[in-house]
């Protein structure tokens, strides 16, 4: 099994995370399995995380709004955390994106939320990486795992510290 793989229960879970608030059913996804150990494997620090998870009155519709809505807010967009030229970045990116949708067969225009979302939105790009690493089939994992190296890796480590420190709350 991949890294990938192992990650992509996680992966789509964050994916709904950056594009709609917390509520108590992806609190309750976030404390139960697999979430809860691959969380774990990634950090054991994160077990002080489960206690803030059943007050999710705290993640509020104006703060996730501040946080990565706003203009002032951080960023979900992979070319914002690419270097070089933003436009080439972007351009880039929204390539890569539209090829795995038509290779992975799927229009996020009907799947909400999906169609709303730029391209590049960090978003649909770990719900992409998610479902092409558990496709049984070796062209969907390689396309993975294109994704995942040209747009989400260190960019997407540099978005969660962005994050981290703009957030008053750690989910």
């Amino acid at each position: 099994m991949s890294s990938l793989e192992i990650r992509a229960p996680l992966d789509a879970w964050v994916s709904r995370m950056l594009v709609q608030e917390l509520d108590d059913e992806r609190a309750r996804a976030l404390r139960s399995e697999p979430l809860r150990s691959t969380l774990a494997r990634l950090d054991p620090a994160v077990e002080t995380v489960w206690p803030l998870c059943s007050d999710v009155s705290r993640s509020d519709d104006e703060a996730f709004a501040q946080l990565l809505i706003l203009p002032s807010g951080v960023s979900p967009c992979a070319s914002a955390w690419m270097p070089g030229d933003r436009q080439r970045a972007s351009d880039h990116a929204v390539a890569l994106v539209e090829r795995a949708l038509e290779l992975l067969g799927r229009d996020p225009v009907d799947e909400p939320p999906w169609g709303r979302l730029p391209r590049d939105h960090f978003g649909l790009i770990l719900e992409l990486v998610a479902v092409a690493s558990e496709s049984a089939d070796s062209l969907d994992r390689q396309l993975a795992h294109e994704l995942d190296e040209a747009l989400l890796g260190e960019r997407l480590q540099a978005f969660g510290r962005a994050l981290f420190e703009a957030a008053d709350h750690p989910l």
